[in-house]
């Protein structure tokens, strides 16, 4: 019995933007708090891009314990050969459409209404460009309303729920994919489009830090900025094939030597336990 040992493990969380303030975040998330200090042999977290290793060094924990690595991605999230009309077919689009893309839960801190919002412009430089916002959510109806408000309503289509295995659909057909969260901008969306080479735009807040590098493999706004420079750079991107081209070629190199399928991630955290079990 005393020598059992004991892990702990976390997909990541949400109490970095708590931390100014412990003993409020404390009492606004005990469990959360508790769970994280327990006296374990090691803390696996996450790298989702939420900052839980800051958060489990400011609570105390030992920074040799501490296991942080990336998620992985499915191994056939890049569907090779797949047709490249799929989502022009699907919503009966004309072949000349630009593809922007967002995928996530449909929450106000997830901030797809800066997607919307910078279609205004977008539109009117590139009237052959579609925004494909998939995901649902409590902020669908703020959402469709924002667009109906703009007048954007032939140029922004929301998708609903897609089960997890067809995403990739999806993400292999788009020419862009924004991700505009207000935090944790590591999400899967923006592994997978990595890893099938697609181009992506989002924020540079340091959830992306060595993942996402700006005008190498991605291109990142500062987060005050995104009003107006977003609209810019999606322009931008699609009017200048060089560019996307040199971020698709860097974006597969890239995640060919950095971003791992979730076999290959899984075998580096049964190692590790099996090392403090042996």
């Amino acid at each position: 019995m005393f020598f059992t040992k004991f892990i702990t493990r976390f997909q990541g969380t949400i109490l970095y933007p708590e931390m100014k303030n412990k003993i409020k975040a404390f009492i606004k998330f005990p469990f959360n708090i508790i769970s994280m200090i327990l006296p374990s042999d090691i803390v696996i977290m996450g790298n989702d891009g939420t900052r839980g290793r800051e958060v489990l060094i400011q609570l105390g924990v030992s920074r040799k314990k501490i296991k942080f690595w990336v998620n992985g991605t499915n191994q056939d999230v890049c569907v090779h050969g797949l047709d490249k009309n799929y989502i022009l077919k699907k919503y009966k689009l004309k072949k000349e459409t630009k593809v922007i893309l967002t995928v996530s839960r449909l929450e106000k801190w997830k901030r797809v209404d800066r997607a919307i919002l910078a279609m205004k412009e977008v539109f009117k430089k590139n009237p052959k460009t579609i925004l494909v916002i998939v995901g649902d959510g409590n902020d669908r109806e703020r959402l469709e309303n924002l667009s109906k408000s703009l007048n954007l309503n032939k140029q922004i289509i929301f998708s609903g729920a897609i089960k997890h295995n067809n995403v990739k659909y999806f993400i292999n057909n788009c020419d862009l994919l924004l991700s505009l969260y207000d935090y944790s901008n590591l999400c899967n969306p923006v592994l997978e489009a990595l890893r099938c080479g697609k181009t992506i735009i989002s924020i540079r807040d340091g959830s992306t830090d060595g993942i996402l590098i700006h005008n190498y493999n991605s291109i990142l706004i500062e987060k005050d900025k995104i009003k107006n420079e977003l609209p810019s750079k999606i322009i931008e991107i699609f009017n200048h094939d060089e560019l996307k081209d040199k971020i698709t070629i860097n974006a597969k190199k890239f995640s060919k030597k950095n971003i791992l399928t979730w076999p290959e991630r899984m075998d580096i955290e049964v190692k590790e336990i099996n090392k403090i079990l042996n």
